[in-house]
């Protein structure tokens, strides 16, 4: 299942500045990436805790389960649609210290969401939920069933435990290669957002995309001018016109054929706008000009 997705609000997304003299006041409390900075960032996020009681999964990894109908409450009543209650879970992540800034995901929010598939031996985690017993009705730092399930960090301890980190990391995987980004096919974004990451975008065979680019045609009347894809996708005949096609596959249903764009585009460069054309990118520094968002 899927949580979050869209910024449902009874997932209770919220951005915790730990430790903030003012949180009494809820004034540490944030619906997104702060912009001040904080020693510890905790981000949390709550799962659905209803289920139709038929399907495992649904299409759109959502409907199969539902939020209670009182606002998001872990023993909320459920709807009528789904009306099998089961145990919430929950999702943290924290970041340690937290620089503070503007952060957002490669959809230009800061609304993530989070996914949750079940690994568990069916007859082992009902033997859990059947007969371990602890005093907490939600996710709790010192809340286990330490009989049951084996924590690979153990043993559990009350209170304070000043070795987690040094406990953690003995049994962390090895780092993973955060300047190469995949090939993996990703919908609904034209664009992904350029941070510390220095890699180069592997380009996936099936994706087709219009660029994003005001780009130079000649129309019918002999005039030179500048247009977009949106400007295409009106009228699809304008796909005959020279240099549309290259620019706009998806509209002009060019897909099969993919080649560079014929015409000279305009971006912004340094804060500057600029015209070039497909020979600048490849003249020089072309693993470099690829990266301008738009480009490739």
């Amino acid at each position: 299942m899927v949580a979050g997705r869209g910024g449902v609000e009874e997932a209770r997304v919220n951005f915790e500045c730990v430790g903030c003299v003012d949180n009494i006041a809820n004034e540490c409390m944030y619906t997104e990436f702060p912009e001040e900075s904080c020693d510890e960032l905790e981000v949390s996020m709550a799962f659905p805790t209803c289920w139709d009681g038929v399907n495992l999964d649904s299409d759109d990894h959502e409907s199969h389960v539902s939020y209670d109908i009182e606002g998001g409450i872990f023993d909320g009543e459920c709807p009528s649609t789904h009306p099998i209650k089961f145990p919430e879970i929950q999702f943290f992540f924290r970041i340690l210290p937290y620089p503070g800034g503007t952060h957002v995901f490669a959809d230009g929010t800061s609304i993530y969401h989070a996914d949750y598939f079940s690994g568990w031996d069916q007859n082992e985690l009902q033997d859990v939920l059947d007969n371990c017993e602890n005093d907490s009705d939600a996710a709790m730092p010192d809340a286990w069933c330490e009989d049951h399930v084996t924590f690979r960090d153990a043993p559990k301890v009350f209170g304070e435990d000043d070795n987690i980190v040094s406990k953690l990391e003995n049994f962390q995987p090895d780092p993973f290669d955060v300047t190469t980004i995949t090939d993996e096919t990703i919908d609904n974004i034209s664009e992904l957002v350029r941070g510390a990451c220095t890699g180069t975008l592997k380009p996936a065979e099936e994706s087709c995309s219009d660029s994003l680019f005001k780009f130079k045609i000649i129309n019918n009347n002999g005039r030179r001018i500048n247009r977009k894809c949106n400007w295409v996708a009106k009228n699809p005949t304008r796909c005959n016109l020279d240099g549309v096609d290259t620019h706009c596959p998806n509209t002009c249903n060019s897909c099969g054929t993919c080649i560079d764009a014929e015409s000279r585009f305009k971006f912004d460069r340094n804060g500057r706008r600029i015209t070039r054309d497909c020979k600048w990118v490849a003249k020089k520094a072309t693993a470099a000009r690829c990266q301008i968002p738009g480009v490739r």
